[in-house]
């Protein structure tokens, strides 16, 4: 990393250290405003130029403070740290005294690397068909280049403010991902009407199918081979060696090779960023934050920039609690199916033999590293915590802890799968043991005139 992406832009308000002691110039004292604005100007231009090189920015700025001053401030602080009720509000009040009248001293940025299999692990999950959100608290621009990666969203995506019909022809025609930002939209009205836009957009590009759908197709017969495996694994020819299903091995070229006899033809599809200010404007009108999680369900990744941990956790549970409601938003007529006792004993079943929906099984889980997380990782069906070197405390209250993030992959893949097997082979034969036990005894009690003996 070159020098100049850790050096201070300010001229205005610079110092000097002179043996061990600092030194402020008296004409720096008070800056004048043409000083400041320059100061201003320079900095934002770091501040973007470090965001679009995917760098962690930080800023810097200070004021002098009168001893008396400092002494009363920290009598306050002392006090609202202390407090029994409402300290979390008392402390963010008395921060705010201190934290105003500053005068920038500079920007700073240093480069956050991702860890080893990040991008892999997240392919492999969008290829199994979950749907990734990625909640984090940089800039708009940062959160864009990590995203793009770690592969969670294209390099060569169409970004825009606006979903104008030329621009989503374009789209279906070349098979690009879209990328819709949802910057500083505080407005009621135009947020309704970025977001009823943007759903039936997302509605046309998905079409009949799901998310996970499109990127494997599964077809009656595939249906039919997954069930054989069941008893064996006889009648597959293209089975592969136990060892390498059990490791989760599959090398980049097969990857690719499979997503392109799943669908031979890119399809176009959306992808959609939005910032704190925006997601507070949603979460103030439920109907809106319920079409915006509708739209997430139908979007191939959702980044969410510039939040806040309350934010991550509110986030996580309204998505929660419309998961355990079963997605009914999306599914119009089924109220009226609910009724019958048909649809509930004979149609259901055999639906959900023939069709694949897993917007009626979804759970949500959440991942994190730092304390930040705790709280959308407690909100979750499933909290994953990675130790590392932001701490222990996302792994504390976690379910489960694991020292990278591409240990997800196995997580979820091979583990995950094999304890869904076990759970439900356990079920079955719970059921078909009482089934055998108390069936007899049924059948018994005809010949034995219902006496018991």
């Amino acid at each position: 990393m070159s020098d100049s992406q850790f050096s201070a832009f300010s001229e205005a308000s610079s110092f000097a250290d002179t043996q061990g002691q600092v030194d402020i110039p008296a004409s720096f004292d008070t800056p004048t405003r043409e000083e400041e604005e320059w100061a201003r100007t320079r900095a934002l231009e770091a501040l973007h130029q470090f965001s679009t090189e995917g760098l962690r920015t930080l800023v810097y700025a200070h004021k002098e403070i009168a001893p008396s001053v400092y002494d009363a401030w920290h009598a306050r602080y002392a006090a609202a740290c202390t407090a029994l009720s409402g300290r979390q509000q008392q402390v963010e009040a008395v921060c705010e005294e201190i934290e105003s009248d500053l005068l920038l001293s500079g920007v700073s940025a240093i480069e956050d690397r991702l860890q080893e299999g990040v991008p892999e692990t997240i392919f492999k999950l969008r290829r199994a068909g979950v749907r990734v959100w990625m909640l984090t608290g940089d800039k708009v621009e940062t959160a864009i280049n990590i995203a793009k990666s770690c592969r969670l969203i294209d390099t060569e995506c169409l970004e825009t403010t606006a979903l104008d019909p030329d621009l989503v022809e374009q789209a279906r025609g070349d098979g690009k991902m879209i990328l819709l930002v949802m910057q500083s939209v505080a407005d009621p009205d135009e947020l309704d009407r970025v977001v009823a836009r943007a759903l039936d957009v997302a509605q046309a590009m998905v079409g009949a199918a799901s998310v996970d759908q499109r990127f494997e197709r599964r077809s009656k017969r595939d249906k039919l081979r997954r069930g054989f495996k069941k008893f064996g694994n006889l009648l597959d020819p293209r089975r592969r060696p136990q060892a390498e299903v059990v490791a989760g091995i599959e090398t980049e070229s097969e990857i690719t090779k499979t997503a392109g006899d799943s669908d031979s033809v890119r399809q176009a599809s959306l992808a959609v960023v939005v910032d704190g200010e925006t997601l507070a404007a949603l979460e103030s009108n439920a109907q809106l934050l319920e079409r915006f999680l509708l739209l997430g369900t139908l979007c191939d990744a959702v980044i969410c920039s510039r939040v806040s941990p309350s934010q991550k956790a509110l986030i996580v549970h309204n998505m929660r609690v419309r998961c355990e409601g079963g997605a009914s938003g999306s599914h119009g007529g089924k109220s009226k199916l609910k009724a019958s006792l048909w649809a509930r004993w004979i149609w259901r079943p055999v639906r959900t033999l023939l069709t694949h929906d897993n917007d009626q099984f979804m759970v949500t889980l959440a991942i994190g590293d730092g304390g930040n997380d705790i709280a959308m990782i407690q909100e979750a069906h499933v909290g994953i915590g990675i130790a590392g070197q932001e701490g222990l405390q996302a792994s504390r209250a976690a379910d489960f802890s694991i020292g990278q993030f591409r240990f997800l992959q196995r997580l979820l893949l091979v583990h995950g799968r094999w304890s869904y097997v076990r759970v439900s082979m356990f079920i079955m034969g719970t059921f078909y043991k009482c089934m055998a036990f108390y069936a007899t005894q049924l059948i018994y009690q005809f010949y034995t005139g219902f006496s018991g003996t």
